[in-house]
């Protein structure tokens, strides 16, 4: 967040087909992600949402989502009203970092 890593914080893949995959990041901000049907280690193949979130009693294993709290430190625009994703490919991926800001975004200008 903010160029520093953000750490104790759940990473969720959320597959339009299929079961999601969630992770918890470390104090680096890595994570490793299972996939929440079989408990295996990774996401599926393909276009995934991707859903961050601080810890505020949530259940990370579950696709519902969880409003955050009044003034959480995550956006909506990073986990309630997401606008990330990332496109898991057959060969799979070991990397999958994400640029969060706690400003709001602006809008590019046209001329």
């Amino acid at each position: 967040m903010d160029g520093e890593p953000l750490a104790d914080a759940t990473v969720s893949f959320v597959h339009s087909e299929g079961p999601s995959s969630f992770g918890r990041t470390d104090a680096d901000g890595r994570y490793t992600l299972e996939t929440v049907a079989d408990g295996e280690r990774g996401a599926l193949v393909g276009t995934h949402v991707v859903r961050v979130n601080v810890s505020h009693g949530g259940d990370a294993e579950s696709d519902e989502l969880v409003t955050p709290p009044e003034g959480a430190l995550i956006p909506p625009r990073y986990n309630t009203e997401s606008n990330l994703t990332f496109e898991v490919s057959s060969g799979g991926s070991d990397e999958a970092n994400f640029e969060l800001t706690s400003e709001a975004s602006s809008e590019p200008t046209s001329e």
